[in-house]
């Protein structure tokens, strides 16, 4: 033992055989192999760690000669040669390209280097004057008319959504407005408010919000709730870039007074004077000031276009269902909700019996 103690570290770990090439190669290999396996089997990034740098242990026990601490130091040393090589060999390609592991499906296999897309920042767009809409019956849709831009954007939409006709108090879905990018250009689209004076008798429930790249399209639906009988019109923006557009389809529909009431007058509600039925959902006849009606109409269309709900269904924190009826699932402030629920209790001083 004296000799070999006494020759050099550098050539008592060449005697083992641990950075030969055949110990390096099959370290190396066995390291790969097992990072490039496990991921794919769908195990995390420590089990990937764990496989990558026990492997080439189990290779350098086999292709090492020798005992003692300086076989230890080798096989040691061959591991972590192996385990840097492996890391290296995949983290700098899957960096390079930017779309996560090589293997699996995670978003790198030993650090994350898949590349999140850029986000784009939030439209301001100009404030415009709200406009009467017409007491005229409600006009014949005609062609749409690409809007187009000094930019050379040209998307197709329609001039006039024309909505089923309805009882009073009663709801239906209007055929959806399709936006189509028909240009050469990317388009970058923004639902706005429905305005006019009878605007409360329709309700977004899908708005067309994002970047429309040509041939794509995006839809808008909404339904059409009115309050009373007769013809009913509103005004849909809807905001485009670039060249700060602002386009306007006329939304139409025709109500039709409950118990062949045609004239045209008070509709007969099941509610006493000064109150009228919340409609907050179907099923609600619960009667309300016409001011709480239109503070539902207001919620539900925040619940639409204010990202108030998770895509399970269940409410964003700071937000609760409103519970108007028991399916009222609109997702509303607590403030809102008990405001809501008090609303119910009063309806039976409300309501004609």
């Amino acid at each position: 033992m004296g000799p070999q103690q006494n020759r050099p570290i550098s050539r008592q770990l060449k005697d083992t055989h641990a950075f030969s090439g055949t110990s390096l190669f099959f370290g190396v290999l066995a390291s790969a192999v097992c990072a490039a396996i496990i991921p794919a089997l769908g195990a995390g990034r420590l089990a990937t760690v764990a496989g990558a740098a026990l492997s080439p242990v189990l290779v350098a026990v086999i292709t090492t000669h020798g005992r003692g601490l300086v076989r230890s130091i080798g096989i040691a040393g061959l591991s972590a040669f192996a385990l840097v090589i492996t890391i290296g060999g995949f983290t700098v390609p899957e960096a390079i390209a930017g779309q996560g592991s090589l293997t699996g499906k995670g978003s790198g296999t030993f650090v994350s280097t898949k590349r999140l897309p850029t986000p784009t920042p939030p439209a301001v767009w100009p404030t415009k004057p709200r406009v009467v809409p017409s007491t005229k019956p409600p006009a014949k849709p005609v062609p749409s008319t690409p809007p187009t831009s000094p930019s050379g954007m040209k998307v197709a939409i329609p001039e006039v959504r024309r909505c089923p006709e309805v009882e009073v108090g009663g709801n239906e879905v209007c055929k959806q407005i399709v936006i189509r990018n028909v240009g050469s250009t990317t388009v970058k689209v923004a639902t706005g408010d429905i305005e006019g004076d009878q605007s409360s008798d329709f309700i977004l429930t899908k708005v067309c919000d994002g970047t429309l790249k040509p041939k794509k399209s995006c839809s808008i639906r909404l339904r059409f709730w009115p309050t009373v009988a007769g013809a009913r019109e509103a005004f849909l923006v809807v905001h485009l870039q670039p060249g700060d557009v602002e386009h306007r389809v006329t939304i139409t529909g025709n109500a039709v007074a409950k118990n062949g009431d045609d004239d045209g007058g008070t509709e007969p509600t099941g509610c006493r004077e000064g109150f009228v039925p919340r409609v907050a959902g179907p099923g609600d006849s619960v009667c309300v000031t016409p001011e709480e009606r239109a503070t539902v109409r207001q919620q539900n269309h925040a619940h639409v276009d204010g990202h108030r709900a998770n895509p399970n269904g269940t409410c964003v924190d700071g937000f609760v269902w409103r519970e108007a009826v028991p399916q009222d699932h609109t997702c509303v402030t607590p403030p809102e909700r008990a405001a809501t629920q008090h609303q119910n209790q009063l309806n039976s001083e409300r309501v004609i019996t």
